[in-house]
């Protein structure tokens, strides 16, 4: 069985699951992530809210018989800086991951990536 590490962020209110970008690609899951989920300002790892959005790919993941363990990392302020990222929307990832492909690098913001 395979096994992945992912990091759970949080704060007083709510956390994220983060995930990189290619990994959401991979599973074709993109489509089916929520507003409430938000993108790392370089683009390369998308925080999945914690109630739908990582369990969305924590399912994903044990389907293909992939262990997930998971690493919790408080926030060391009552509001987590992931609140101030851009909103996740379903165009970004397969952008992105298109934009990197062809140029070996991500070069741009996510709020540059449907410009």
């Amino acid at each position: 069985m395979a096994r992945i590490n992912l990091h759970l962020h949080y704060d007083a209110a709510h956390g994220w699951l983060a995930a990189p970008t290619k990994l959401i690609k991979a599973l074709g899951i993109g489509n089916q992530i929520s507003t409430y989920s938000y993108i790392h300002p370089h683009g390369e790892i998308v925080y999945l809210e914690e109630d739908v959005d990582a369990n969305l790919l924590t399912n994903a993941l044990e389907a293909l018989d992939v262990y997930v363990e998971i690493s919790t990392i408080p926030s060391s302020t009552d509001e987590s800086k992931i609140r101030r990222y851009d909103r996740f929307y379903p165009e970004f990832v397969e952008s992105w991951v298109n934009h990197v492909e062809y140029h070996g690098r991500d070069t741009r913001t996510p709020t540059d990536v449907l410009a």
